[in-house]
């Protein structure tokens, strides 16, 4: 299929509840969450006296409305800023905020933890601290310039990336930009935590089939340190799955300090 008839994330609506359910549930894909979930959150915990040091404001920036991930160490930081590119994924977040009836379940998957490798983690009992560390939820225009420096002006300690430039990058021109617009605001010394896929081919979801930047590890470490970072972690597992909604070489994530502006 040629590019140009691939849907576009941040420009799509869509059922963020099933986003979820596809892509992020250990009910109907055990073998996707411990790749694309457990994996990372595994990496990230190992690597744990790095967020704790930090402290601050942490900004995160996913795809869909995840925030699993942020369970681990939201009580480390002072606020908690969540920016997404899709203003439906945004309202979401603010009905998981205020506890509506119907608003999406953000943090189901941590009830599942317990059995797939991580027991020492009480995560659902860290989904109040993580709303009440949550002060703000906010859309960003990738058409901006420095779209989150638009938005929160601060500098900030820690930035995490989920997912997000796999999915609203067409090229390597467009990474980079993304790259750079996204972490604009955080500080020198700061933290970045970012996860994605190499070689991605595609992923597919309520029978549309969405575009994703397919890239490897020599041009992710190039990008990075571009735009100002150091590597201090980069692991990376070989995907086993074998699935009709999703096709990638590799999961990675990467720990990296910023240690200059460009």
């Amino acid at each position: 299929m040629e590019g140009s008839s691939f849907k576009h994330y941040a420009q799509r609506d869509i059922d963020h509840n099933q986003f979820l359910q596809t892509f992020c549930s250990p009910a109907i894909d055990p073998s996707l969450f411990e790749e694309v979930i457990l994996f990372p959150l595994r990496v990230c915990m190992q690597n744990i006296d790095v967020v704790k040091s930090l402290g601050g404001t942490l900004c995160d920036v996913s795809l869909g409305p995840n925030i699993l991930h942020l369970l681990p160490f939201c009580e480390y930081f002072t606020d908690i800023i969540l920016l997404e590119v899709n203003e439906k994924c945004c309202n979401e977040l603010k009905r998981w905020l205020k506890k509506e009836a119907n608003a999406v379940d953000c943090a189901f998957g941590a009830k599942f933890i317990g059995d797939l490798g991580i027991s020492s983690l009480n995560l659902l009992g860290k989904e109040n601290i993580l709303r009440r560390k949550v002060k703000s939820v906010m859309i960003y225009d990738l058409n901006n310039e420095n779209p989150t420096k638009a938005i929160v002006p601060q500098k900030v300690d820690c930035l995490c990336n989920v997912y997000v430039l796999d999915h609203v990058s067409e090229d390597q021109e467009s990474f980079r930009r993304n790259l750079k617009a996204i972490t604009s605001n955080l500080r020198v010394g700061g933290v970045f935590i970012s996860l994605g896929t190499f070689n991605t081919q595609f992923y597919n979801f309520e029978e549309q089939k969405f575009s994703s930047f397919a890239y490897d590890e020599s041009f992710l470490r190039k990008v990075l340190e571009e735009a100002g970072f150091t590597i201090k972690v980069l692991e990376k597992q070989k995907s086993k799955v074998v699935s009709e909604i999703v096709k990638y070489d590799e999961v990675w994530c990467v720990v990296a300090v910023k240690v200059r502006e460009v």
